[in-house]
């Protein structure tokens, strides 16, 4: 958490520092969908993050970062942090160079990772008292449906463009799709066991639906038998009793 604040205060004060030189980092490191896409400039969707319009800017976004990220990071462990917080900024850049890919305007600032925690932070502490504009105490979940609000409206609105926009609410829906997945979660060390589990229980409940069905269709099967006898089954339906038995013998 500290090396992230850390990263993009340094980055801002080199950012001025060139500025007063005439050097201009968003134009390469900020995100620019054109040059991105036109030039293939890769790097942007990952060093726009860590770029910042202003000193209120970098402010907000390392409060932000600061008070909702801290106790993430102290859930989940800081590589599980790192790596929810750059896919949710990397992907909400990316979202935005998808739906501009002409802009020309460099996209800057780590708001769309700071939405994405945001929105993990209400889904895991829904009641928590967050302080709208640091002053209005509202419970977490609600405040994350005012700032999607506030977002939605300024896009439709006052910034038509809706370039800023884009990136926000694409970091705050990333951030509610990648708390429904937990791939995120482990390191790539982990990536092929838990790719190995996730399968073995896909196919543990693919094997139970089916043996539940096989169940239904052998009970049927053992009314039939009641009624007519053994000899009224066919080669079929003996080849299920068969399967059944072996299924059965298994669990």
């Amino acid at each position: 958490m500290k090396a992230l604040v850390g990263v993009c205060v340094g980055v801002f004060f080199a950012q001025a520092g060139l500025a007063a030189g005439g050097i201009s980092l968003p134009a390469w490191l900020g995100l620019v969908p054109a040059d991105f896409w036109g030039r293939g400039r890769l790097w942007q969707p990952v060093t726009y993050i860590f770029l910042h319009g202003g000193l209120l800017h970098l402010l907000v976004n390392a409060y932000m970062l600061w008070a909702l990220g801290e106790p993430l990071e102290r859930r989940w462990g800081r590589g599980a942090f790192l790596r929810f917080f750059f896919l949710c900024g990397i992907g909400a850049g990316l979202v935005n160079a998808a739906v501009e890919p002409r802009s020309v305007h460099a996209v800057i600032g780590a708001s769309g990772a700071v939405y994405g925690i945001m929105a993990a932070f209400a889904l895991i502490y829904p009641d928590a008292i967050f302080y709208v504009f640091f002053v209005f105490p509202l419970r977490a979940r609600y405040a994350v449906l005012l700032f999607a609000g506030l977002q939605l409206y300024t896009g439709l609105t006052v910034n038509p463009s809706g370039v800023a926009t884009i990136a926000h609410l694409a970091g705050l829906a990333l951030g509610f799709v990648l708390m429904k997945v937990d791939f995120w979660r482990h390191g790539p060390a982990e990536w092929g066991a838990a790719w190995r589990e996730a399968r073995r229980r896909r196919a543990a409940t693919r094997s139970a639906a089916r043996f539940h069905e096989l169940g239904a269709e052998v009970d049927r099967l053992l009314e039939k038998i009641a009624r007519r006898g053994l000899d009224s089954l066919s080669p079929e339906e003996r080849r299920l009793m068969d399967l059944y038995s072996r299924e059965r013998s298994k669990k």
